[in-house]
C-alpha cells in the first residue's frame, strides 16, 4: 500500500475512542491493536498539564513545508489551503502546530466538515468555533485514559490488565509524585484566572470556566484510581490531600465562582465535592484498620509507607479534622476519622509509644484532657450519627440517590463528566464507612432508624447488580460474622417485625443482591446479564437471605389489653405449663396490603428470579406449613403463590378502569407480574402459571375485550415510566421461553393452552405495543430503545425456533402470525419502528457517545441487534417462499430515504436505511456483533432484491458515496485485527455484490467508479481483441495505478494470497472465503477484462493459485464426535476444529480449480481455441499436473471420494423415534442460507435448539438413559461434521469436473494425458461401481461423482490409436461401468422408472456429444438391428443361460434404450429409427402375439424367464418414449396402439387376471407396466383433444377401460382379503421364496413382509389403474367443463352401488375401494413419516409409511375423482332418457326402507317419472350421499397427510365436494 493510502491512528482514532476501547465499550479490539495506539501517545499521555504542546518555531517550518510526519512515522501531506486553518486552530488554543493538524485532521475524520460560509475568514472563524468542543473533549479524554489503565491492574480477567501494566510502569515511574503532580494541577486549575481574551466575551470565558472544572473533576478521578491500590496511602500524601481538600472547601471554593452559578456549573462543583469526600475516606482505608494487625502504631514502624506510621501526619489530619467538626459538608470525613481515632485507640490500648504519647492524651479522657469525659472518637461519632440535628444520613441519602457517581440514571440526566458513574469502587468506600459506623455506635441509640434503612437500602439495593453483588456478598461471608456489631441493623428490624413490617423485608430484599427494582425512579431498564447465568455472589446472597428469613424463631406482636376481654374479643389468653402466657387468634386477622404486598413480592423475586433451585426451596417452605392465607371459602384450600399472586394481579389491573377512581399502582402490578415470570422456571409451578393466564382476561384480553392491562399501560404513557411495559414483555418472554422448554406431544390440550396464550400475548404486544411505542414520550430514553429490543427478541425467537418452511413446525400458528404481521401482511405501522429506528441508531448512537451515556448507548446497540437480526431473518425467510419475485414493505422501506438525521457522507437531511447499514459495518462504536447482523442484513437485502421483477433496485444506488463505503469495506477485510466473524461476512457480501450488481461489481473489483470512457474500452473488446505495444499498455496502467492509489478487494486477496500457506494452516476459514470472492469476480470475468487484464497475465498468481490446487489435505478426521470441550466460552465437539479447518481447506482447493476452469473459459471466450490462438497463463501453470499420474490421481482421488455416512443419520432418526416422540430432524434444520454458513458443529442442523428442545423430555428409568440427551446432542453434532465434509468434498468434484470440461480443447490431443486419464477413470470408476450407500443425499453424492467421472471421460475419450496399457484401463472403466450399470444400491434402471426421488440417470446420458457420437455412429439403428436378429432368452446356448441366468445381449441392449427413452432427444431418435418395428418383430415376437410369454421358463427353473423380463423392459421402453415425446409425438402414439393391437393377447391376458389366479411379482410387474403404458397413451396423445374421435387410439383405450374395470374388481377383493392374497402368491426365485418361508403361515398375512409388500403394490397397481380410467373417461373436462362439451361416451363403470366380484367395476366397488384405501391413511398418517412398515425383500426397497402415504394417496384421490366424475355423468344421462319397461322391472329388487325414503324425499318432482326412473334416480342420490360422506370423511386425513409428506398440496375433497353439490344438489 502507498503511504499515501495508509492511514494514521492518531487521526483516526481520537482520544475519546481510546477511552472506549481501553474501558471495554468497543468490543473487538485486539490487545495488540491498543497498544500501537498507545505507544505513539505516551509523550502526550505523560504531559497531561500541557498534552497539545505549545506554538513553536520547529512546528511552524513543518506545516509550511507541506509534510509532516507524525508520533506514529506516517507521513501526512498538507495542502497550501489546510494551512491557514491549521495555524488558526494553533493560535486559538495556544498548542503546537503539528498537535493542531493532528486534531483538525482527526475532527474532520470523525465529525464531518461544518463549514457554511463563503469567505475564507469566516471559513476561518466558523471551522474554530465548531472545534472548540472537540478539543475540549479531548483534553478531558487525555486524562481519563489513565482511569482504565489503572482500574484493569484490579481486574485479572481484563485481556487489558498485561498492556496496562507495561504502559503504567512507563507512564508513571514515580507513583507517589504522580499523584503529587496531579493535585497540584489541581490546585492550579482551581485558582487559574481567566485569560485577558475572555473577560470581554462572557460565552467564551463561561464555557472555560466551565471546562476547568471538569478537567478539576477528571483530575480528582484519576486521583482516586491512582490511590485505589495503586500508590500507597503514604503519610505526607494523605495529609496533603486532606489539606488540599479542606483549603479547597471540597472543591466549592473556585477562583471563577461567579461564571459557575448555573446548572452546568453548579452540578460539576457537586461532583467534584462528591468525588473529594470519597478520596478523603477512602486514603484513611477504613478497611485495613478495622484489623489491628494490618497496620502498627510504632516510634520505628517496618512499613513507612501507611499514614498511621507518621505522628506527624495523623496529628496534622486530626487538626484539620477538628478545625472543621461543625460544618455539616465534612460530615463523612469527620465520621471516617472518629473511626480512625477508636482503631487507633485499641490498637495501643495501654502501651503507647512515645512519639505518639502526646496525641494519645489530647484524645483520650484523663489528666490531659479535662474538657472530656469520653474519648474523643465517642464524642465525634455521636455527633454525627446520635445527634437529632446531625446531617449524616441526609448527605448519604443525597450522595446515594442524586450523585452520579453513584446513580447512572442522575448522570445520564445531568450529562455529567463523571467518567465512570456507579463504580463498585465508589460504593465499597461507602460500605467501609457505613461499617464503620455500626462498630462506633449501638444501632438502637440512632436517632432515625427508618432513615439508616434507608441509606442502608440505597447502598445495598438500589443499583444494578454487578454494582452490589460483590458488597453484599462481602456483607453476608465477612461482615456477618465478624461481630454483633455489624449486623445489628438486623437484628433490630427483627425485633421490631411485623409490627414495623417493611424494615427487615425491605433489609432482606436489598441484600439479595438483586439490584435496584424495575420500578424504582434510579432503575435504568436493561438486560445486560440477560442469558448469563446467575453469578455465584448474586446465588449466595440469595441463599443467606433466604435462610435468614426462613430461620426466624418469632416475631414481635403488641396485644392490647382490651382485645383480650369482652364479647369482641380478638385474642384468648391462655397459660400452658413450661411455656408461659400465649395468645390465641378467635378470629382470622387482617394483614396489612398495600405496599407491603408489594414488598412482599418484591421480596419472592429478588429471591427467585434466575435462581430456580432457590425458587424450589422458597416454594416447598411455602407449601409445606399449615395454611395461614386468609380466604373466604372455608372449605376450600387456600390460594397458593400462583394463584394468590394471579389475584393480586387481576385486582390491581382492575382498578385501572377509567370509571374507578383508584390511583394506578405500577409498582404492584409490576412485582406481581414478575414473580408470575419467576415462577414460570419452575417445571411443577409453571402450568399453574399457564393456567390462570389463560383463565383471566386482564392481561391480554380476549377477541371480545380488551382486557385491563391495555388501560394500564395507556396510563404510563403520561408519566414516560414504563415499568409495567417492560414487565408484561419480560413475561411474556419467560412464557415462550417456558413453553419453548417444554415441547412435547404428550398433553396436546395443555400445549394448546400454551398456544392460545401466546398468540393472545403476541396480539397484544403487537397492537397495543410495537405499533405505537415509538411514538410515546419517554422519561428515560433507555425506555424506548428497551421496549423495542424486547419486542424483536420475542419476534426473533419465535421465528428462529423452527425452519418456517416446515408444516409440521412447533407453534406453527404463533409463527405465521409474526410472519404475516412483518412480511406476507405487513403494514406501514408495522415496519417503520423497525426500519426508522436502524435508520436512525447510527447518529443516535454518537450523540450517546459523546454526551458519555454510556448504558443508554449501550442498549441502543442491543435493540440494533435484535433488530438487524429480525430484519435478516425476514428476508431469508422471503427467498424461501412463494411470491420472492414481488417486493415486500420491509424492502420498500430500507430502499427508502426517510427523515431523522443526515446522511453518512452527505449533508442532506434524509437518510438512506442502507447507507446506515453500510455504516454500521465500518463503524466499531456499536461492539462486534452490530457490524456483523449489519453486513448480513445487507447480504440478504442484497440476493432479495436481485430476485425482483421486472427491475429490482440496486444497493449501490443507496450509497450517498459508494466510493468511501467500498473503501471501508476493503479496509475492514484487509485489516488482520479485525473480528474475524466480520471479514469473513464481509467477503461474503462483497462476493455477493459482484455476483448480482454490475455496478457495485465493478467499485470491488477497482476500487472506484469506471469513466464511460473506460466502459466503452471494455465493451469494445472482442474475440480478436491484440494489444498493439504491450510494454506501452502496462507502463499506462502502472501510471494508472500510482495516479488512483486505490485499493481495491482484488488488491487485498492477491495481497492475502502471497502468504496463502499461513493461513492455509491457521486461519481456512478466511481462505476460503476470499478464493470464493475471486471466484466469483473470475465468473463474471468478461465484465471486467480490463480489470483483470494484469493478473490474468500474472504468473505469480497463478502459481499460487496452483499451488493451492496440489496443496495436500491430507487423511479425512474422524467426525463421530465423543466428547466435549469448551472453545471460546463455546460448547463444541472435541471434533470440530479438526472437521472444520478440513472442509475450509477442501473448499478453498474447490474454490481455486473453479478459478482456473473459469480463467480458462473467458480466455476460450476471447481468443477462441484455434491452433494459432495462445494458451492462458492459467493452463500453463495446471497443465503439468495433468500429464503426472501421481499427482493428477492423488487430486483427484482427493475430490471423488464422499465421507458422507448414512448410517450417522439413521441412528440418529432412530434415537429420536425411541425416546424423544415428537422431535422431528426437520424441526432442527438450520435457517441460515447455506453459502452463509460455517462448517463444523452447527453446518446443517441447529445444536443450540436441540439443546432446548431437549429440555422438555424429562428423563426416566424406563424412558432412556441418563446420558441419552448427550448421546443424541454427539449424534447431531456428528452429523454436522460429516456433512460439513460431504459438502466441500462434493464441491471440489464439482469444480473438477468444471477444469476436466475445459481444458478439453488443449488436452484432448495430448496422448500422455488420455494415458493418464483413462488410468485414473478406471480407479474412480470402480469405487464408484462397488457404492453400497442408500439415500437421497447418497443419489445426489453418486449423481455429482458420475459427472466428475464423465467429465473425465470425454477428455480422454476418441482416439485414433491405442496403446496396449490405454487398452486395459479403458477394458477396466467398461467393466466398472457395468459395475455402476448393475449396481442394486445405486441402480440406474431405478432411476429411469422413477423409483428414486432425486434422478441421476440423465448423467450417464447427458450430453449432447454422446448424442452426435450415437448418431455419427449409427449405434441407435444398429442396436435396434442387433436386438431383432439376438437371442432374447438364451435357448439358442443352454449351458450359458443356466450359468450367467441371462442371455448374452438382450439385456445392455434394453438398458441402453431404457436410457434413451429417459431422454427427450435421444427418445424422439429412437422412435424414428424404428423401434415400434424391431419391438414387433424380433425372437419372442411370436410367442407374445400368441399370448404365450409367462413369468417362468422350464429350462431355467428358480428363475424369472428372460422373454419375459425382456418383454416388460419393451413396455417400459415405449412407456418411457411416449412420456419424454408428450403431445408432440408424430402420432408415436398412433404406432404403440398398433403394437398393443399385435401384442393383443398377452396384453389381456395381464388384464384378466382374477382372485382365483397365482400371483407373483413378476406378474404384477408386467400388469403394471401395461396399465402404464395404457396411461401413457391416454395422457399424451394428440387424438385425444377431440371429444368425438374415433381414432385407433380411442379404440384402443376404450377396449383398456373395460378390461382395467373388471381388474380393478379383483384387486379391491383382493386388498380387503389379505388371507386369500396369500394363498394365491407364489414365490418365483429360490431367494423369494426363502424369505417368504421364513415367516409361519398362521401369521397376519400383512406382519409379513413379501405379503406387505404385495399389498402396497397392488394399492400402486389400484392408484393407476384409477388414474388411467380418470385419463380415459376425460374426468378432467367432466369436471372443469361445462354440460355442452362432456365427452359423449364417458360412462364407463357400472351404474349401481353393488360390488360384484365377476363383474366390472361399479360405483360402489369404488366407494368400497375408498374405503378401505381412507382405513388404511388413517392409521398411516398417525405414525411417524420414516418408520419401516415391511423389511427390505429380494428385488423391493424398504418400505416405510412416507412411501405408503404416497401409494395410498393417490389411490385415494384417483377413486374419488373417478367416482364423483362417473356419478354425475350418469345422472346427466339419466335425466335425458326414458327407462324402458325392462330397466324398470330390474330396478325393482331394492330396500324398500330406502324405497320409502327415497319417495318422500322427492315428491315435488314430475309426476311424468316413471317408478323405474325414480328408483334409478333413488339410488344415485343414495350413492352420492355416500360419496360425499366418504369425502367428508377423506379431508381431514388427506389434511394430515401433509405433515407425513412434508409438504402441502390442494384440496381435492373440497373441490369434489363442491362439484357434488352442484351437480347432484344436497343429497339425503
Amino acid at each position: 500500500m502507498s503511504d499515501n493510502a495508509k492511514r494514521s491512528d492518531l487521526i483516526d482514532v481520537t482520544y475519546q475512542q481510546l477511552h472506549s476501547i481501553l474501558s471495554g465499550h468497543h468490543e473487538g479490539v485486539h490487545p495488540d491493536q491498543v497498544a500501537q495506539y498507545l505507544e505513539p501517545r505516551k509523550g502526550q499521555l505523560k504531559n497531561f498539564v500541557r498534552p497539545f504542546g505549545k506554538p513553536s518555531d520547529a512546528s511552524r517550518t513543518v506545516i509550511n513545508k507541506g509534510s509532516a510526519t507524525l508520533a506514529d512515522g506516517v507521513v501526512v501531506k498538507i495542502e497550501e489551503a489546510d494551512k491557514e486553518f491549521i495555524f488558526a486552530v494553533s493560535k486559538t488554543f495556544e498548542i503546537d502546530e503539528v498537535q493542531a493538524l493532528v486534531l483538525l485532521r482527526s475532527f474532520l475524520y470523525n465529525e464531518g466538515l461544518p463549514l457554511k460560509a463563503d469567505d475564507t475568514n469566516s471559513m476561518v472563524e466558523e471551522l474554530v468555533e465548531a472545534i472548540t468542543p472537540f478539543y475540549y473533549s479531548e483534553r478531558l479524554f487525555v486524562l481519563r485514559s489513565y482511569i482504565p489503565l489503572l482500574r484493569a491492574l484490579e481486574d485479572d480477567e481484563t485481556p487489558m490488565q498485561p498492556i496496562s501494566t507495561k504502559f503504567l510502569d512507563s507512564l508513571i515511574p514515580n507513583r507517589p509524585a504522580f499523584v503529587n503532580s496531579l493535585l497540584d494541577e489541581y490546585v492550579r486549575k482551581s485558582e487559574e484566572p481567566l485569560p485577558d481574551s475572555m473577560n470581554l466575551n462572557p460565552k467564551l470565558a463561561s464555557r472555560w470556566a466551565k471546562q476547568l472544572v471538569k478537567e478539576q473533576l477528571v483530575l480528582l478521578e484519576v486521583i482516586f484510581w491512582s490511590m485505589w491500590g495503586f500508590v500507597p496511602c503514604s503519610g505526607p500524601l494523605v495529609s496533603k490531600i486532606f489539606e488540599i481538600g479542606y483549603a479547597r472547601n471540597l472543591g466549592q471554593r473556585q477562583a471563577n465562582k461567579r461564571l459557575l452559578l448555573d446548572e452546568e456549573g453548579r452540578f460539576g462543583q457537586e461532583d467534584c465535592m462528591v468525588l473529594w469526600q470519597l478520596i478523603m475516606i477512602e486514603v484513611l482505608e477504613l478497611e485495613k484498620m478495622s484489623d489491628l494487625e494490618q497496620f502498627e502504631v510504632s516510634d520505628n514502624p517496618v512499613d513507612k509507607n501507611f499514614y498511621a506510621s507518621s505522628v506527624e501526619c495523623i496529628r496534622k489530619i486530626h487538626d484539620l479534622v477538628l478545625d472543621n467538626q461543625e460544618e455539616p459538608l465534612y460530615v463523612l470525613i469527620t465520621l471516617s476519622w472518629s473511626y480512625v481515632l477508636s482503631r487507633l485507640v485499641d490498637k495501643v490500648n495501654e502501651t503507647v509509644p512515645e512519639s505518639y504519647r502526646a496525641f494519645f492524651d489530647s484524645i483520650r479522657p484523663g489528666p490531659s484532657n479535662r474538657t472530656s469525659k469520653v474519648p474523643k472518637y465517642k464524642e465525634l461519632a455521636t455527633t454525627c450519627c446520635v445527634s437529632p440535628t446531625s446531617p449524616l444520613f441526609r448527605v448519604l441519602s443525597s450522595m446515594l440517590t442524586d450523585s452520579p457517581l453513584f446513580v447512572t440514571a442522575a448522570a445520564w440526566k445531568r450529562a455529567s463528566t463523571v467518567t465512570d458513574p456507579n463504580a463498585v469502587a465508589y460504593r465499597s468506600v461507602l460500605k467501609g464507612l457505613v461499617i464503620a459506623m455500626l462498630e462506633l455506635v449501638v444501632v438502637e441509640e440512632i436517632f432515625d432508624f427508618d432513615a439508616l434503612v434507608d441509606v442502608w437500602i440505597s447502598l445495598f439495593g438500589r443499583s444494578e447488580s454487578r454494582s452490589v453483588a460483590g458488597i453484599c456478598a462481602q456483607f453476608w461471608q465477612a461482615d456477618w460474622h465478624h461481630g454483633k456489631a455489624r449486623r445489628a441493623i438486623f437484628d433490630v428490624a427483627r425485633s421490631r417485625f411485623p409490627i414495623q413490617f417493611k424494615p427487615l423485608i425491605r433489609l432482606l430484599r436489598a441484600m439479595t443482591a438483586s439490584g435496584f427494582l424495575d420500578y424504582d425512579a434510579l432503575s435504568i431498564a436493561g438486560h445486560a446479564d440477560e442469558g448469563e447465568s446467575i453469578s455465584e455472589e448474586r446465588l449466595g446472597c440469595a441463599s443467606h437471605a433466604f435462610c435468614y428469613f426462613e430461620a426466624l424463631p418469632t416475631y414481635t406482636q403488641v396485644i392490647p389489653m382490651s382485645a383480650c376481654s369482652g364479647a369482641h374479643a380478638l385474642y384468648e389468653r391462655v397459660e400452658k405449663p413450661n411455656m408461659g402466657i400465649t395468645f390465641i387468634n378467635t378470629r382470622p386477622i387482617i394483614l396489612p396490603g398495600g405496599s407491603t404486598v408489594m414488598h412482599c413480592l418484591d421480596l419472592v423475586r429478588s429471591l427467585v428470579q434466575d435462581n430456580a433451585a432457590q425458587a424450589e426451596q422458597l416454594m416447598q417452605s411455602l407449601e409445606s406449613g399449615s395454611p395461614v392465607v386468609a380466604h373466604t371459602m372455608a372449605e376450600a384450600q387456600p390460594p397458593d403463590l400462583v394463584q394468590l399472586t394471579t389475584m393480586i394481579l387481576e385486582n390491581a389491573l382492575s382498578q385501572t378502569n377509567s370509571r374507578t377512581t383508584t390511583p394506578l399502582r405500577p409498582q404492584l402490578i409490576t412485582s406481581a407480574m414478575s414473580v408470575l415470570s419467576a415462577l414460570l422456571a419452575l417445571p411443577n409451578y409453571s402450568n399453574r402459571v399457564w393456567l390462570y393466564i389463560r383463565s383471566t382476561t386482564s392481561l391480554f384480553g380476549s377477541e371480545r375485550t380488551t382486557g385491563f392491562a391495555s388501560g394500564a399501560l395507556a396510563a404510563e404513557r403520561a408519566t414516560g415510566q414504563y415499568t409495567m411495559t417492560l414487565g408484561l414483555l419480560q413475561l411474556v418472554k419467560q412464557l415462550f421461553q417456558e413453553a419453548s422448554a417444554s415441547v412435547l406431544p404428550g398433553n396436546p390440550r395443555l400445549q394448546q393452552v400454551k398456544d392460545e396464550v401466546l398468540l393472545r400475548a403476541a396480539r397484544f404486544i403487537h397492537t397495543e405495543i410495537w405499533v405505537e411505542h415509538m411514538g410515546w414520550k419517554y422519561s428515560q430514553l433507555g425506555d424506548r430503545f428497551e421496549i423495542g429490543r424486547r419486542v424483536t427478541s420475542f419476534y426473533v425467537k419465535i421465528l428462529e425456533y423452527a425452519p418456517l418452511t416446515l408444516e409440521d413446525r412447533p407453534f406453527a400458528p404463533l409463527s405465521k402470525a409474526i410472519l404475516d404481521a412483518l412480511l406476507h401482511k405487513a403494514t406501514s405501522s408495522t415496519i417503520n419502528p423497525l426500519v426508522s429506528s436502524i435508520s436512525s441508531g447510527h447518529q443516535s448512537l454518537k450523540n450517546l457517545y459523546a454526551a458519555r451515556r454510556y448504558g443508554d448507548a449501550q442498549r441502543l446497540i442491543s435493540l440494533l441487534e435484535s433488530h438487524l437480526r429480525l430484519t435478516y431473518l425476514i428476508l431469508t425467510c422471503k427467498q424461501a417462499l412463494p411470491g420472492v419475485s414481488r417486493p415486500c414493505l420491509l424492502e420498500q422501506a430500507l430502499c427508502a430515504r426517510m427523515n431523522g438525521g443526515t446522511s453518512v457522507h452527505t449533508s442532506r437531511t434524509k437518510i438512506d436505511p442502507i447507507d446506515v447499514l453500510a455504516t454500521y459495518v465500518k463503524e466499531r462504536d456499536a461492539g462486534t456483533t452490530v457490524p456483523v447482523e449489519a453486513v448480513r442484513v445487507l447480504h440478504a437485502l442484497c440476493k432479495s432484491l436481485s430476485a425482483l421483477q421486472p427491475s429490482p433496485p440496486t444497493i449501490i444506488a443507496h450509497l450517498s458515496n459508494a466510493e468511501a463505503t467500498v473503501a471501508a469495506l476493503v479496509r475492514i477485510v484487509q485489516h488482520p485485527y479485525e473480528d474475524m466473524a466480520l471479514r469473513n461476512s464481509v467477503w461474503n457480501f462483497i462476493a455477493l455484490g459482484v455476483d448480482k450488481e454490475p455496478a457495485l461489481a465493478g467499485l470491488f473489483v477497482t476500487g472506484k467508479f469506471r469513466t464511460p470512457g473506460e466502459i466503452r474500452k471494455d465493451k469494445g473488446k472482442g474475440k480478436d481483441v491484440e494489444v498493439q505495444d504491450k510494454g506501452e499498455e502496462k507502463e499506462k496502467e502502472k501510471k494508472d495505478v500510482e495516479k488512483t492509489k486505490t485499493m481495491s478487494a482484488i488488491d487485498v486477496a492477491r495481497e492475502v494470497l502471497s502468504s496463502w500457506r499461513n493461513i492455509w494452516e491457521i486461519n481456512p476459514q478466511l481462505l476460503c472465503s476470499i478464493l470464493s470472492f475471486i471466484d466469483v469476480v473470475w465468473q463474471h470475468g468478461l465484465e471486467h477484462t480490463s480489470a483483470l487484464r494484469s493478473i490474468r497475465e500474472d504468473k505469480e498468481f497463478w502459481e499460487q493459485i496452483s499451488s493451492i490446487v496440489s496443496e495436500e489435505v491430507g487423511p479425512m478426521p474422524e467426525y463421530d464426535a465423543t466428547e466435549f470441550e469448551i472453545v471460546d466460552g463455546e460448547k463444541h465437539s472435541n471434533l470440530h476444529g479438526a472437521v472444520s479447518s478440513t472442509a475450509y481447506r477442501l473448499a478453498a482447493k474447490a474454490h481455486a480449480v473453479n478459478i482456473l476452469g473459469r480463467d480458462i473459459d473467458i480466455h476460450l471466450c476471447l481468443h477462441g481455441n484455434k491452433p494459432t490462438a495462445t494458451k492462458p497463463v492459467s493452463f500453463l501453470q495446471i497443465a503439468p499436473r495433468f500429464k503426472s499420474e501421481e499427482q493428477l490421481n492423488d487430486l483427484v482421488c482427493e475430490a471423488a471420494p464422499s465421507s458422507y455416512d448414512p448410517k450417522i443419520y439413521d441412528a440418529l432418526l432412530e434415537e429420536l423415534n425411541n425416546n424423544y416422540q415428537g422431535l422431528t430432524l426437520e424441526q432442527l434444520t438450520s435457517q441460515v442460507p447455506i453459502e452463509e454458513r460455517e462448517f463444523g458443529d452447527n453446518f446443517a442442523f441447529s445444536v443450540p435448539l436441540l439443546r432446548r428442545r431437549l429440555l422438555a423430555y424429562v428423563k426416566g428409568a424406563d424412558s432412556m438413559d441418563d446420558n441419552s440427551d448427550a448421546v443424541v446432542e454427539k449424534q447431531l453434532l456428528s452429523m454436522n461434521l460429516n456433512l460439513s465434509l460431504a459438502h466441500s468434498q462434493a464441491a471440489l468434484a464439482e469444480a473438477w469436473q468444471l477444469l476436466f470440461q475445459q481444458v478439453v480443447p488443449y488436452l484432448r490431443v495430448d496422448t500422455a494425458v488420455r494415458a493418464v486419464v483413462l488410468t485414473i477413470c478406471a480407479t474412480i470408476s470402480y469405487d464408484i461401481a462397488k457404492e453400497s450407500r442408500q439415500g437421497d443425499m447418497m443419489a445426489t453424492i453418486h449423481g455429482r461423482r458420475l459427472s466428475l467421472l464423465l467429465s473425465m471421460i470425454e477428455l480422454a475419450w476418441f482416439s485414433p490409436s491405442d496403446k496396449p496399457p490405454e487398452v486395459v484401463s479403458f477394458i477396466d472403466l467398461v467393466r466398472n461401468v457395468h459395475g455402476i450399470i448393475t449396481n442394486d444400491t445405486q441402480s440406474p434402471a431405478k432411476s429411469f422408472l422413477g423409483a428414486v426421488s432425486v434422478p441421476y440417470h440423465r448423467i450417464l446420458l447427458q450430453s449432447s456429444l454422446w448424442l452426435a457420437r450415437c448418431q455419427e455412429t449409427d449405434i441407435i439403428r444398429r442396436s435396434l438391428h442387433l436386438f431383432v436378429h439376438s437371442d432374447l432368452v438364451g435357448l439358442s446356448d443352454l449351458p450359458l443361460l443356466l450359468a450367467k441366468k441371462r442371455p448374452l445381449y438382450a439385456p445392455h441392449l434394453l438398458l441402453f434404450h431404457m436410457a434413451l427413452a429417459s431422454v427427450p432427444t435421444a427418445a424422439e431418435r429412437l422412435a424414428s429409427d424404428g423401434v415400434i418395428a424391431a419391438y414387433s418383430n424380433n425372437f419372442i415376437s411370436a410367442a407374445i402375439s400368441a399370448g404365450m410369454i409367462d413369468v417362468v421358463l422350464p429350462e431355467l427353473p428358480n428363475e424369472r424367464s428372460p422373454a419375459h423380463h425382456a418383454y416388460c423392459s419393451m413396455l417400459a421402453i415405449l412407456t418411457g418414449i411416449i412420456s419424454a415425446l408428450g403431445k408432440h409425438n408424430h402420432y408415436f402414439d398412433a404406432d404403440v396402439s398398433g403394437f398393443i393391437t399385435l401384442y393383443g393377447e398377452q396384453i389381456l391376458r395381464a388384464l384378466k387376471w382374477t382372485m382365483g389366479d397365482p400371483i407373483t411379482f413378476a406378474l404384477l410387474q408386467e400388469i403394471d407396466l401395461v396399465v402404464n403404458l395404457f396411461q401413457s397413451i391416454a395422457l399424451n396423445s394428440p387424438s385425444r383433444t377431440s371429444s368425438k374421435s374415433d381414432s385407433t387410439v380411442d379404440t384402443v383405450l376404450n377396449t383398456f377401460s373395460g378390461h382395467a374395470l373388471q381388474l380393478l374388481q379383483q384387486l379391491n377383493y383382493a386388498i380387503t382379503h389379505p388371507n386369500h392374497l396369500a394363498s394365491l402368491f407364489e414365490p418365483l426365485t429360490l431367494d423369494e421364496r426363502t424369505q417368504f418361508e421364513k415367516d409361519p403361515p398362521t401369521m397376519e398375512p400383512l406382519k409379513r413382509p413379501m405379503i406387505a409388500h404385495l399389498v402396497h403394490r397392488l394399492y400402486r397397481l389400484s392408484g393407476n389403474i384409477t388414474s388411467t380410467l380418470v385419463a380415459t373417461s376425460r374426468a378432467e373436462a367432466i369436471l372443469l367443463g361445462s354440460e355442452e362439451v362432456w365427452p359423449t361416451n364417458a360412462i364407463t363403470v357400472q351404474p349401481h352401488a353393488k360390488v360384484i366380484l365377476s363383474e366390472p367395476a361399479s360405483i360402489g366397488t369404488l366407494q368400497e375401494l375408498g374405503s378401505s384405501t381412507l382405513d388404511l391413511l388413517r392409521e398411516l398418517v398417525n405414525r411417524p413419516a420414516h418408520q419401516s412398515l415391511a423389511a427390505t425383500t429380494p428385488k423391493q426397497d424398504p418400505l416405510d409409511v412416507r412411501e405408503a402415504v404416497v401409494t395410498a394417496r393417490k389411490n385415494l384421490e384417483g377413486v374419488l375423482l373417478y367416482a364423483a366424475t362417473q356419478l354425475v355423468i350418469i345422472l346427466s344421462q339419466q335425466q335425458d332418457n326414458i327407462p324402458s319397461a325392462q330397466e324398470e322391472e330390474e330396478s325393482m329388487p331394492v330396500d324398500h326402507h330406502r324405497l320409502d325414503a327415497s319417495k318422500a324425499d322427492r315428491r315435488s318432482h314430475r309426476a311424468s317419472i316413471t317408478l323405474g326412473e325414480r328408483l334409478r334416480r333413488g339410488m344415485t342420490m343414495e350413492m352420492a350421499t355416500d360419496l360425499q360422506s366418504l369425502l367428508n370423511k377423506a379431508k381431514p386425513i388427506i389434511a394430515k397427510s401433509n405433515d407425513v409428506l412434508g409438504k402441502e398440496s390442494v384440496d381435492l375433497t373440497q373441490i369434489l365436494s363442491n362439484f357434488l353439490h352442484e351437480r347432484v344438489g344436497s343429497p339425503v
